[in-house]
């Protein structure tokens, strides 16, 4: 039985692309999706931040270290995500968050 595919699109830049259910948003980068940043890739930098416009329900929960790391980056919003710690259980739309206002 081939595994199900859930669909991904990055508002900002329009691109989209699939990976198989239960997949790490991370595995994105063997696709070469531009619109994606990764560092560390272990939820300690805060580089790959995301706002999930739909979908939130569609990733994994938050863990602890997750949400401390965003809480410590000042993204308080329930939306936002770290990329790398997500992995997917249906489709998204996802972008790059807003900058907080001065």
């Amino acid at each position: 039985m081939k595994a199900a595919l859930c669909k991904v699109v990055i508002g900002s830049t329009g691109e989209v692309f699939w990976l198989p259910r239960n997949a790490h948003l991370a595995d994105a980068l063997e696709l070469g999706v531009a619109g994606l940043i990764f560092g560390c890739r272990a939820g300690a930098c805060g580089i790959c931040v995301i706002e999930v416009m739909e979908g939130l329900d569609n990733l994994s929960p938050r863990g602890g270290n997750e949400a401390g790391l965003l809480e410590a980056l000042g993204f308080h919003q329930r939306s936002m995500r770290l990329a790398c710690q997500c992995r997917l259980h249906g489709d998204i739309v996802i972008d790059h968050p807003k900058p907080a206002a001065d």
